[in-house]
């Protein structure tokens, strides 16, 4: 009996103890605006001292998971930008020793492709068979054998005049990697600035906004990062395909002589051309993120700020130049990744 009561008074105990703590928090974190309200019944003043309290211990603790979560996606952003912009200067593409000397071999099967068909000539010609269709076939093959050699070449002048244009674009923001965090905005979108700026109050700003700001603070982080990887692997796969052409550039030509063969190695020169424009389209679209995306957002918050469609609560959020500013970019370089890949 005695033990059975002792459990029972512990218990009341804690539950005693958590009850005054949570309490006490709510104390802590009630907002103001709750307590300074004249026109408020005490039971209506209770109830949203309570509901004040809980959210704003709520978003207490969300704030410091979204901290921890931000910083960490933050650190991410600043090392995928700094390997995009990498990867984006990278010009020395045929001069690879793997592609060298791939292309090599694939050069030297093409060349003895050629002597053989050479070969067949020189016997139907011997044999004087007249209707022999290789041997019309000659002055085109000659040429195409000249071409071969020179495959690489054609090739890289093809993928320079590409870089030329994709590197002017890029060394506008190569040395400025604060143009990529400043243009994406995330660190000002789960600011509480833009909520008190946005709703117009003097009164101080609500749990239901302030767990919003820091879930859109993290989902801007998560988008941003996706984004950035998204581009940074277009562009790495651009520079291994352009390999993997180069490589096989003097099958291209062994097709230009032979339409049977053609048909099979047309599509290697059409890949080809698609992966050397990506590269200055991408390039062009960051360009153009980061030159536009705040006169744009400017100019679309002050037709928002004098529409009747912004009101000033939680909605007046998402009429805030940030964030207008976060979509536009966003837009842009989605936009941007898909019409490269229907290209």
């Amino acid at each position: 009996m005695i033990d059975a009561r002792r459990k029972k008074i512990y218990r009341q105990s804690v539950f005693g103890l958590v009850g005054f703590l949570f309490f006490a928090l709510a104390i802590i974190f009630v907002p103001n605006h709750f307590c300074l309200a004249e026109d408020q019944s005490p039971a209506s003043w209770v109830g949203n001292y309570a509901l004040g309290g809980v959210g704003y211990v709520v978003a207490l603790i969300l704030g410091w998971l979204a901290g921890i979560v931000n910083m960490v996606i933050g650190y991410l952003i600043g090392l995928m930008i700094n390997l995009l912009v990498g990867v984006a200067q990278f010009s020395n593409i045929i001069d690879v020793n793997t592609v060298k000397e791939g292309w090599k071999i694939v050069r030297d099967i093409c060349n003895m492709f050629f002597v053989l068909i050479l070969l067949a000539i020189a016997i139907g010609t011997i044999l004087k068979l007249e209707n022999y269709s290789l041997k019309k076939m000659l002055p085109k093959l000659l040429i195409m054998a000249i071409l071969i050699n020179f495959s690489r070449m054609i090739f890289g002048v093809i993928i320079d005049f590409a870089q030329v244009i994709m590197l002017t674009f890029v060394s506008a923001f190569s040395n400025s990697q604060g143009w990529f965090i400043d243009m994406f905005n995330v660190q000002n979108i789960s600011s509480m600035q833009i909520f008190e700026k946005t709703e117009g109050k003097v009164n101080g700003i609500g749990p239901l906004v302030t767990v919003t700001a820091i879930l859109a603070g993290v989902f801007a982080s998560l988008a941003t990062l996706i984004i950035v990887i998204v581009l940074l692997l277009v562009l790495i796969v651009r520079i291994v395909m352009l390999w993997i052409y180069t490589i096989l550039s003097p099958l291209v030509f062994l097709g230009f002589a032979f339409p049977a063969v053609g048909k099979h190695t047309s599509r290697i020169w059409e890949d080809f051309i698609k992966q050397v424009m990506i590269g200055p389209l991408l390039a062009f679209f960051i360009y153009l993120a980061l030159t536009t995306a705040d006169a744009s957002s400017r100019a679309l918050g002050s037709t928002f700020t004098g529409s009747t469609y912004c009101p000033g609560n939680l909605s007046a959020f998402f009429c805030s130049q940030d964030l207008q500013k976060f979509i536009i970019t966003i837009g842009l370089l989605a936009g941007g990744l898909m019409v490269a890949q229907q290209m």
